[in-house]
């Protein structure tokens, strides 16, 4: 594999991880009512 494709899947992997856990972070402070509008804990 070489290393451009290598970064391409990692970046992939890196970002869709993130974006899913702000998703999900974002999901459980509307469950709770959403604190105040403050944004994601980082």
């Amino acid at each position: 594999m070489s290393t451009r494709r290598l970064a391409y899947w990692w970046l992939r992997f890196v970002f869709s991880g993130r974006f899913l856990a702000r998703f999900l972070t974002m999901a459980r402070a509307e469950g709770q009512d959403a604190q105040s509008e403050q944004g994601p804990p980082r």
